[in-house]
């Protein structure tokens, strides 16, 4: 189940990641190729400040993230919705907030970015600034219509606008440089005009799919907004702590070691931005996967998840990284020109820092999988610790080995908190560190009893009979002799079961399908779920079946859901979801 999971949502979220970090990368790559090294040297300064705009945004993504797949996982779709709109409406009074202050105090910012209050890097920076302030009220609201399509699995529109965004960025820098002749400040524009482009094709996707999420402006509740900025609090201590050790990093480099140090220093760091695109497309992946088996108290399921991403993030990562560090003459020459005093440098950076991407991407899954099982407090210390293992290593080798050290400092780094991983986590469960079970830190009770849950992945519509048949027999007379309600949840096995086989499955390929019957002995309630990811289909909506030309063919599925306590229905990340409760 978590590989097909994973699988239908890993490509869209490695596209999304990939090309958004490529794109908010090409302004390096033009000013890198067309300009100079002192206005790369300047990108490199600003870059930390970009990404504190990108903290406050990453603290509502995250938490909306965990807190929505939670509520879903555990059937209350109005409470997703209730959440994702109070963050929509704070997204943009604090994002509008912080741009108007940004204007106000530009020239300020600008002294202390370029440690001058005048000369060519303080007009560099000051510039550039004023071009990408733009687009800042808008970027909250951008992040939650991207992971409200991500849920539904609209893939063309989200990876569509993200190519967009690389197409149009690319054409605006070009015309700025060679047309207008607008330096800095054109590039910064640049950018701001490509957010909103890609922002009208993502609401075009919003207005146009039947998403599973909704964003109402008339609905805020503080107590949400509470619940998603604890949630989100790992992501702006991760962002917040790697923004104020690159910023230093960027500061002794200049001191020490001059702008072409620090241009090498900027292209390792944008480089590894995409590099590390990878490794949070997996991590947003088990924020996703472990809120909703959260939410289901699907132990199992929470389990595979560990094994997935450490799985993944090996694959993936080790691969990429042999590819880049082969290649890092040509991947420098993107960001700059070979003659450049800071080109040799660059290359040997980037080669080091390829070693450190799978120590990166498992610790980075752990600070997730940790958000996503309600373990805040563990997550926040982990993202802080991969910050700060980096900053420690950082002063150690940058006097000595100056740009090769700032790039060893990463691999130094995230492979100390990866052992300290393993080994926090063994000596505390006490068990094997090979063991997904070593990961899990659960509440007592949280864990549904093996004996209270009966479900199978049915192949056919005789497997589904089987199983309903065996429900009734067997598994429901050890907890209650009560014959209504025994035939009420048979009856839904069989009818759920085979109108997936009916009406789902159209194309020759292979499906997943799940039925899985839970006894919660602690509310005396029995929750039927299914899941499949078959075409989309909505069974809660019966009465509007019964208006079809044969409605004798839904009455079945109409008599379950009318004998039903409740009945929910949402398609997120590729699968139909139905939670049934007696």
């Amino acid at each position: 189940m978590v590989g097909k999971i994973y699988r239908n949502i890993i490509i869209i979220q490695l596209s999304i990641s990939i090309l958004s970090l490529l794109g908010s990368n090409i302004d390096n790559i033009i000013v890198g190729k067309f300009m100079s090294a002192e206005a790369l040297a300047a990108c490199g300064l600003v870059l930390p400040l970009i990404q504190m705009t990108g903290v406050l945004s990453g603290v509502i993504t995250t938490g909306i993230k965990t807190v929505c797949s939670r509520s879903i996982g555990a059937g209350n779709r109005q409470k997703a919705n209730d959440e994702i709109s109070s963050a929509a409406v704070f997204s943009i009074i604090v994002f509008t907030s912080l741009c108007i202050l940004g204007y106000v105090f530009v020239d300020p910012i600008s002294a202390a970015l370029a440690q001058s209050p005048s000369g060519e890097l303080y007009d560099y920076v000051k510039n550039y600034m004023v071009g990408y302030l733009l687009v800042i009220p808008s970027l909250g609201i951008l992040s939650l219509f991207i992971y409200i399509l991500q849920m539904n699995n609209q893939a063309g529109y989200c990876t569509g606008a993200a190519v967009a965004f690389i197409i149009c960025n690319v054409g605006f820098d070009l015309i700025s440089v060679f047309v207008l002749d607008w330096g800095l400040y054109g590039i910064g524009l640049s950018t701001s005009l490509s957010y909103f482009v890609m922002i009208g094709i993502l609401l075009t996707g919003y207005f146009r799919v039947n998403t599973t999420l909704k964003i109402s402006f008339k609905v805020f509740h503080w107590k949400h907004l509470g619940n998603i900025v604890v949630n989100g609090l790992t992501n702006a201590i991760a962002t917040g702590t790697s923004m104020v050790i690159k910023m230093i990093v960027n500061m002794v480099v200049l001191q020490s070691a001059g702008t072409d140090a620090l241009a090498a220093v900027t292209v390792i760091v944008s480089f590894a931005g995409i590099l590390m695109a990878v490794a949070k497309a997996i991590a947003y992946c088990t924020d996703m996967a472990s809120g909703m088996f959260y939410g289901e108290r699907n132990v199992k399921e929470l389990k595979n998840t560990v094994y997935t991403f450490v799985k993944y993030s090996v694959i993936f990562n080790a691969c990429i990284g042999l590819v880049v560090a082969a290649t890092s003459e040509w991947c420098c020459l993107l960001f700059i020109n070979a003659n450049e005093v800071a080109y040799p440098m660059a290359v040997s950076g980037l080669r080091l820092f390829t070693l450190s991407m799978v120590f990166f991407s498992i610790s980075d899954c752990f600070v997730y999988f940790l958000l996503g099982i309600k373990k805040p407090g563990y997550s926040y210390v982990l993202a802080a610790a991969i910050n700060i293992s980096l900053g420690v290593y950082s002063a150690l080798l940058i006097p000595t080995m100056m740009v090769d050290g700032a790039a060893l400092a990463y691999v130094c780094g995230y492979a100390t908190v990866f052992v300290l991983i393993v080994i926090f986590f063994t000596i505390r469960n006490r068990t094997s560190p090979s063991s997904p079970s070593t990961y899990m830190i659960l509440p007592k009770g949280f864990e549904i009893p093996r004996e209270h849950i009966y479900e199978g992945q049915p192949r056919n519509k005789e497997d589904v009979i089987i199983m309903s048949k065996f429900f009734t027999e067997e598994f429901f007379p050890k907890f209650s002799n009560d014959v209504k309600k025994s035939m009420a949840i048979a009856l839904a096995i069989e009818e759920l079961g085979i109108n997936v086989f009916d009406h789902g499955m159209k194309k020759k390929r292979p499906y997943l399908f799940e039925i899985r019957v839970i006894f919660d002995e602690e509310k005396d309630t029995w929750i039927v779920r299914t899941r499949d990811d078959c075409k989309e289909f909505n069974p809660v909506k019966y009465l509007e079946m019964q208006d079809s030309k044969k409605p004798e063919d839904q009455l079945g599925l109409a008599l379950v859901l009318k004998m039903a306590k409740k009945a929910q229905y949402y398609n997120t990340m590729g699968l139909n979801n139905l939670v049934v409760e007696f």
